[in-house]
């Protein structure tokens, strides 16, 4: 987890992503001690979590790197999602990408 002044990123592991696939909300806000999930804008591309959900159930997603889910602090929201687009290229560059609802 990364903590901020204002945010958590939180790392997402199988379980958030079988509820954000599966778009039961009261089970993911749940998971991420009660922040609120609302359709807010906080993701754009919603295949992204089945491909991320189907390589965390073979077991080829590091998820305490790979995606995080962004917490607004102050208003106990989730505002989007982050992460890195795959592992470091042999110079130990990653590319990130990252979705943050338009209101913030």
């Amino acid at each position: 987890m990364i903590n901020t002044e204002r945010l958590i990123l939180l790392p997402s592991d199988l379980h958030m992503l079988e509820s954000i696939v599966n778009q039961n909300w009261e089970q993911l806000s749940a998971q991420i001690d009660g922040y609120a999930v609302e359709n807010n804008g906080w993701y754009e591309d919603f295949q992204v979590f089945i491909w991320m959900r189907d390589l965390a159930q073979d077991g080829a997603l590091e998820t305490n790197w790979w995606n995080y889910l962004i917490l607004h602090k102050a208003d106990r929201k989730l505002i989007g999602t982050c992460g890195f687009k795959g592992a470091p290229g042999p110079d130990g560059v990653v590319e990130i990408g990252y979705e943050i609802a338009e209101i913030y």
